[in-house]
């Protein structure tokens, strides 16, 4: 092999180590949950929007692309496991909006950049506004809760065949969690803050 293509390959290898590590805080956030009304609440959305902030749209989507993948190939990183039945799951739409959060996150703090270093990263999430940061997580949630929504309603509806209404997906599946949202939202501000201004 010749000396531009180990470099690349080794360029590659840099930034594929911190996706497979934010894959690896992906699958244990699910585990980590706070007994808060009206339903627990987990970290794993936290990682998720970390993803992009951090390693932006490219690696950030890759990250949760590789996350999905070990959850479908059989490794138990999901809640409830892991396997190809997962896409018959209700709640799977949810794990493919964490994809699309973590790529929407990424474009709009990051732009097209898609090798992007930490310290790009950092510097980067320094001089963005604070309202800069919290509409592009907002923007991340809604990727997430757009083919969650509509995919718990068109698999609980069609599929299970069990009633549940478009309304009732819409509160049970998003409307719940959004105060606990925006709590994570102020949270991950202050954290990239703090740790860009110390970091950079």
């Amino acid at each position: 092999m010749n000396k531009p293509s180990m470099t690349n390959a080794n360029k590659k290898i840099r930034f594929l180590i911190p996706a497979a590590l934010f894959a690896a805080l992906t699958a244990i956030g699910a585990y980590i949950k706070i007994p808060l009304p009206p339903v627990p609440v987990s970290l794993q959305t936290f990682f998720v929007v970390l993803s992009g902030l951090l390693l932006g749209s490219y690696y950030g989507s890759t990250s949760q692309i590789l996350y999905v993948t070990m959850g479908l190939i059989g490794l138990p990183v999901f809640v409830e496991g892991g396997g190809l039945f997962y896409i018959v799951k209700p709640t799977f739409g949810y794990l493919v909006g964490f994809i699309f959060c973590a790529y929407t996150i990424g474009r709009l703090v990051h732009g097209k950049n898609r090798e992007l270093s930490l310290q790009h990263a950092l510097h980067n999430l320094q001089n963005a506004s604070s309202r800069k940061i919290v509409l592009a997580c907002t923007a991340g949630f809604v990727a997430i809760y757009i083919p969650g929504v509509f995919y718990l309603y068109f698999i609980s509806h069609f599929y299970l065949s069990n009633g549940l209404t478009f309304l009732q997906a819409l509160i049970g599946g998003c409307l719940y969690f959004l105060i606990w949202d925006i709590v994570k939202i102020v949270l991950i501000l202050l954290f990239v803050k703090f740790y860009a201004k110390k970091a950079v």
